[in-house]
């Protein structure tokens, strides 16, 4: 089997926040870690906080780490871990983008890294309709509190799809003697359902007649 290799043309670098002249004059002022992400032209780069910050005396600017000898650093060794994941674990999903001929915006690459980073955690489809759908049922109850006979239906839509002759008079605010012409006119049909006498809700929200 054959596969073509495509050029990611990308390019993960870290740079301090502050110019090297800066720190040069200011060596006890420490400097923000900050990631560098190109992935074609000029406009398609993006900067994001390491959230580390280190002196110009204990950076490695050829390395683009922070030095583990001679640091004064202690948690160097971790930090540089960080990084090490920070920039790998990028090229992988970028690379993987392609493959899935994703459209790659800023925004795509940032959140992205707020998920290897941990500030964001991904959520699966399942896990968010369950979660939406939970919510949607908790609005639900709160308006059949409330009576608001326009939200009986359940996040199912097994609930009752029907109004009963005082709840549309009181959703159309007209009297029931008003429905009974209706019927007559054949402007709003009920229905019997077990000896009683029911109106299905898309007749009532999506009669024309009744809107006008």
């Amino acid at each position: 089997m054959f596969k073509v290799l495509r050029s990611t043309k990308s390019a993960v670098r870290f740079s301090l926040k502050h110019s090297k002249k800066y720190l040069l004059e200011n060596r006890c002022q420490e400097s923000l870690i900050v990631l560098w992400f190109s992935f074609g032209g000029a406009d398609k780069r993006v900067s994001y906080s390491t959230g580390y910050s280190v002196s110009y005396a204990d950076w490695d600017y050829q390395k683009q780490r922070i030095k583990t000898n001679k640091s004064r650093v202690i948690n160097s060794h971790t930090v540089n871990n960080y990084l090490n994941k920070l920039d790998t674990e990028l090229m992988n999903q970028y690379s993987r983008f392609l493959d899935e001929e994703r459209p790659i915006t800023k925004e795509l690459i940032k959140e992205t890294l707020d998920i290897i980073s941990g500030k964001l955690v991904p959520v699966e489809k399942e896990e968010l309709v369950a979660i939406v759908k939970e919510g949607v049922k908790l609005e639900l109850n709160r308006q059949r509190s409330m009576g608001n006979p326009l939200n009986r239906l359940s996040i199912t839509g097994e609930d009752t799809e029907y109004l009963t002759r005082n709840e549309v008079s009181k959703v159309l605010n007209v009297t029931v003697q008003t429905l009974n012409n209706w019927r007559r006119e054949g402007v709003l049909n009920p229905l019997k359902i077990g000896g009683r006498v029911l109106y299905r809700k898309e007749d009532v929200y999506n009669n024309s007649r009744l809107v006008a």
